[in-house]
């Protein structure tokens, strides 16, 4: 069965987004997160702000979709081999 690349992106991609939007609303939540900083390592910009957490959303969505994409396109490729 051939899955949907830009389906499966797009989940993963508005997972992934709100994922990082959300933790990152409850670390300023509580005043902490210190940890989540280390986010910045993979996208680079990011901080515990407002701005930070949509700036989060969007590169959690773009991550996530071509994570997502490349994922079913090797599982595609690997199930026709079958």
């Amino acid at each position: 069965m051939k899955l949907k690349k830009n389906a499966f992106g797009l989940a993963l991609g508005v997972l992934m987004g709100v994922v990082v939007f959300l933790a990152t609303i409850i670390m300023m939540v509580k005043e902490g997160g210190e940890h989540l900083l280390l986010l910045r390592q993979f996208f680079p910009g990011y901080s515990i702000t407002i701005g930070g957490s949509i700036f989060g959303l969007i590169e959690g969505f773009i991550s996530g979709y071509i994570i997502g994409w490349i994922l079913i396109a090797l599982y595609n490729t690997f199930q026709r081999r079958k």
